[in-house]
């Protein structure tokens, strides 16, 4: 019988080991925790005055032009959705 091990649903791992499930090295989760400076962002928009903070998350396990994607992330700021 051929059984498909699933990978843990992220919601059920803590925060700190999502990134890791993700295959993300602690390098590049630390880019994902860290916010933009105003150094950059003045970089890329005229007149900064600050920055906005929104969660990143991902939704797991699409199918995109018979591509299996692992994580497809995803910004909103509706925390009713």
């Amino acid at each position: 019988m051929d059984e498909t091990i699933s990978p843990p649903r992220l919601r059920d791992l803590p925060v700190s080991a999502r990134a890791q499930a993700l295959g993300l090295n602690s390098e590049q989760a630390d880019v994902l925790r860290a916010g933009l400076s105003l150094e950059q962002a003045d970089h890329m928009i005229e007149n900064v005055i600050g920055t906005f903070a929104l969660p990143l998350g991902v939704a797991q396990h699409f199918v995109v032009n018979g591509r299996e994607i692992a994580a497809v992330p995803m910004v909103i700021e509706e925390a009713s959705v």
